[in-house]
């Protein structure tokens, strides 16, 4: 059932096993699998309509500080979308799952490793390929790459290998998906322009009792649960745990100052430019809209540093896509700014001891990336006393890097250019400063906030994604995450809400 808050009569509390806040592809998972596994009832409370408002996008509205050199007006308001599907109504539907190693501990990067393994989350990821529009879950890349002469090289370069994104061809939009699923369950009861505003504890302070919801012409209602789920995003679980600071000081859950801290995006960067001889180099592969015939849906090839590499440099994880600079995908506009093109055309491309101008007949390709942040306590989620249309306090968004991010671009761009040198005879030209932050963007992947960890003085939720200290009160999405990885985060945290679900099926029906 869909109920929009405006024409519903709110005099009494709503009473249901679970209420999971936010509509987008972690809440509407977690709803749909409760409601199917549990034959429980559940409440799930998405802030927007059904598609996203201006005033409702308003509530985003917030102050940005970053390192990068990147665009940040209303970098909060527009990368992200306060609608029944959230961000799914934007993204590319690039679904990679993550590495080994990015859950491992590393020593060389500070804060890293988490409390699971991806042992814990690989039986759910096939599940989350699917909701996710993936039909053949496949992340073997090497019978896919093999036609392709330019994967075929890359290959054999030491130190690297060709990791496989799966795209949405065209996106699945989580609303339009599941929408009438959501609507006919006769167990869920969908409101939209439900805006929680409160999450408040009981006397002891160790059990979520209810939330209080509203809508911007000022209606009220109080959902009371057995078990709540936040699933608001990466930024906005934060925000309301911060928020909801009238009963506890500092917020729920932030007992030891964690709420908001460990803000991670994936910077988006150009790395360098990449010479390769045109004999036998084709880069089809490493376009957004290959079709790969075998796996018979569209995919994208990138380079990453192997397990290896990233250990002996001791970098962070990344892939690069090889974007070619004599033309592009078809129906996709160039994503070079020109003077990027004049640049790669002009340039002089080095490695140590080697210089060589590009000659006739060479191909160039930019290597555009996605890298890891590492976690960093300093890169954080806080508030302002700037307040929304709600009364919420506004957002101010800290997002820090460090110097092991620098030093991972510009280690993995050295190494690469001696193996493309020693075995294709190419160049690669390092485009990130050594002196200062580069320009660049992050891809609106917002992920740490409420980070999962066994030590609540280090982490917000535990191995369950529980929040440390309240008894029935859980966080889904990519808030969760304790290191970013080099994958897009949708897949992921797909999966770890299918996880959270099956954990919530097994707990006994709580009739306080």
């Amino acid at each position: 059932m869909i109920i929009d808050l405006h024409r519903f009569d709110a005099s009494k509390p709503l009473n249901t096993d679970f209420c999971v806040v936010g509509g987008g592809p972690a809440g509407i998972t977690l709803a749909r699998m409760l409601a199917q596994s549990t034959h429980r009832d559940v409440v799930l409370l998405e802030g927007g309509g059904l598609d996203p408002e201006g005033d409702t996008q308003a509530l985003y509205e917030g102050a940005v500080e970053s390192d990068l050199d990147f665009p940040i007006v209303d970098y909060l308001a527009k990368s992200r979308i306060r609608a029944l599907g959230g961000s799914s109504f934007h993204w590319w539907a690039f679904c990679r799952r993550f590495d080994r190693l990015d859950f491992e501990v590393r020593n060389w990067v500070p804060d890293s490793g988490w409390p699971i393994t991806l042992e814990d989350l690989r039986s759910f990821y096939p599940e989350a390929a699917t909701i996710c529009g993936i039909r053949d879950f496949d992340y073997d890349p090497s019978a896919t790459l093999v036609a392709d002469p330019l994967g075929e090289k890359l290959l054999e370069l030491p130190g690297n290998q060709p990791v496989l994104f799966h795209t949405g061809i065209p996106p699945v939009r989580f609303r339009q998906a599941y929408q009438a699923e959501l609507g006919n369950a006769r167990n869920i009861r969908l409101f939209l322009h439900a805006n929680v505003t409160e999450l408040l504890l009981d006397p002891s302070f160790q059990r979520l009792e209810r939330v209080r919801a509203k809508t911007l012409g000022g209606k009220q209602i109080e959902v009371r649960a057995r078990n709540f789920v936040l699933a608001t995003g990466g930024i906005e679980n934060a925000r309301l745990l911060l928020n909801s600071d009238g009963q506890i000081a500092g917020g729920i859950g932030n007992q030891h100052d964690r709420v908001g801290r460990y803000f991670m995006e994936h910077p988006h960067l150009d790395l360098g430019i990449l010479v390769l001889p045109s004999r036998g180099i084709s880069g089809g592969i490493f376009d957004y809209g290959h079709h790969s015939d075998r796996l018979k849906q569209h995919v994208l090839a990138t380079l990453a540093p192997t397990r290896a590499l990233q250990e002996r440099a001791e970098i962070l994880n990344a892939s690069v896509q090889l974007v070619d600079l004599s033309g592009f995908p078809e129906g996709l506009e160039s994503p070079l700014d020109d003077s990027v093109v004049r640049l790669a055309e002009n340039l002089w491309f080095r490695r140590p001891g080697i210089e060589a101008r590009t000659e006739p007949g060479q191909r160039l390709f930019l290597l555009k990336s996605r890298c890891e942040q590492a976690p960093n306590p300093e890169s954080r989620v806080a508030l302002v006393s700037d307040r929304d249309a709600l009364g919420q306090r506004r957002v101010k968004l800290q997002w820090r890097l460090t110097d092991l991010d620098r030093r991972s671009w510009l280690r993995w761009m050295e190494l690469l250019g001696r193996e493309v040198g020693a075995g294709l005879g190419g160049r690669v030209r390092t485009l990130i400063p050594s002196d200062r932050w580069p320009s660049g963007i992050g891809g609106n992947h917002h992920m740490g906030t409420t980070r999962m960890h066994r030590d609540p003085s280090q982490g917000v939720v535990d191995s369950n994604c529980r929040v440390h200290g309240v008894e029935n009160l859980w966080i889904a999405g990519s808030s969760v995450f304790a290191t970013s990885g080099a994958a897009n985060p949708t897949l992921t945290l797909v999966a770890l809400a299918l996880r959270l679900a099956a954990h919530l099926e097994t707990r006994p029906v709580d009739t306080r």
